[in-house]
């Protein structure tokens, strides 16, 4: 009997105790917040914001997990937290000892058992005559003397090993510096004409009747022309046709014409859309009056941006929130906010 009295006792309590969900609901409401806006605010999910508020337990991962989550969003809106996590416990806390009640957590401890915990009196004696401390042993001596013998052992390894090359590159260096020590011996100028110096795909200019002194003539055939007794004939030298051969400008390459590129044609900017369902207000703040709403979708055209960045303003002078649009612009200036 009394057993089952303390069942009904708990099971009263459990009923009696105050419900969270309602509070937490009304207090958002009256906020004008949306569960979308609470999820960004909160970093919460939607659907354990919804299950606090319809005390759904079940739905949140873990005792402990949920009473953190009714902590922040308390404070987010504006409750106290503590007050709420005394009535999460006592409701908790209330059909778990229902639960446990038929179980062996329920049961009667098992009856105390009379032990003595007063101390004993112990003889004491110093036992540092007896006991010596171990000495340590320094090594630092040996481990510097051990890397000396390592570097002497190495250096004389390298030596025998590569003593040969060694010797060679010295030598190399004695001959390299003997070398720049002697003078450079005076080239001897190597007698060429301007045809040989020429490939022989090419020919010589050859001199024509206007060549200055000195250069050669090129043989002229000289026409025979009456005499007139008022003039000297004067003999008129014509430039024998030189040899036939391949020009220089024959062997210049042919420029290859660029192909035009086309000039890149800027692709369409996608337009800002709303990601959910969101409220438009007249301030940049949850406090502020609630003027509009956009639906889930819907394009946006954004004219201005808050000083911090967490509103845009919209063609209408509303306001939206930064976090709930998607692909904004990103030269959007900055508005004074009222």
């Amino acid at each position: 009997m009394k057993t089952e009295r303390g069942k009904g006792a708990r099971s009263n309590g459990a009923m009696a105790a105050p419900s969270i969900g309602p509070i937490l609901r009304e207090r958002r409401e009256a906020m004008g917040v949306t569960l979308a806006e609470a999820e960004v605010a909160t970093r919460i999910r939607q659907k354990y914001l919804s299950a606090l508020e319809s005390d759904e337990w079940d739905l949140v991962p873990g005792e402990v997990v949920g009473r953190g989550f009714l902590r922040n969003y308390a404070t987010y809106l504006g409750l106290e937290p503590t007050e709420m996590i005394d009535r999460r416990r006592s409701i908790a806390d209330e059909s778990l000892a229902a639960v446990l009640a038929d179980t062996s957590a329920g049961s009667a401890l098992p009856p105390e058992r009379s032990v003595d915990y007063r101390p004993k009196d112990v003889a004491l004696r110093d036992e540092t005559e007896e006991l010596e401390a171990p000495r340590r042993i320094n090594l630092v001596p040996f481990m510097l003397l051990l890397g000396v013998a390592a570097v002497a052992t190495l250096v004389w390894w390298s030596v025998t090993q590569f003593s040969d090359e060694i010797s060679g590159g010295f030598r190399a260096v004695q001959e390299q510096v003997v070398a720049w020590q002697q003078p450079a011996p005076t080239p001897e100028p190597i007698a060429t004409s301007a045809t040989d110096a020429l490939p022989g795909n090419l020919v010589a200019p050859t001199a024509t009747a206007g060549a200055p002194e000195g250069a050669a003539a090129a043989p002229v055939e000289q026409a025979t022309v009456e005499a007139q007794p008022t003039a000297i004939p004067t003999p008129v030298v014509e430039a024998t046709p030189a040899d036939s051969g391949v020009t220089i400008l024959a062997l210049l390459p042919t420029p290859t014409p660029q192909p035009e590129i086309p000039t890149p044609v800027p692709a369409p900017a996608t337009p800002a859309t709303a990601s959910t369902a969101a409220n438009l207000r007249g301030a940049p703040n949850l406090d502020s009056e609630v003027v509009g709403g956009a639906a889930e979708g819907e394009t946006l055209t954004i004219t201005g941006q808050s000083a911090d960045g967490a509103w845009y303003q919209l063609q209408t002078g509303a306001w939206i929130f930064a976090q709930l649009v998607n692909n904004p612009p990103a030269d959007v200036p900055v508005v004074a906010t009222p």
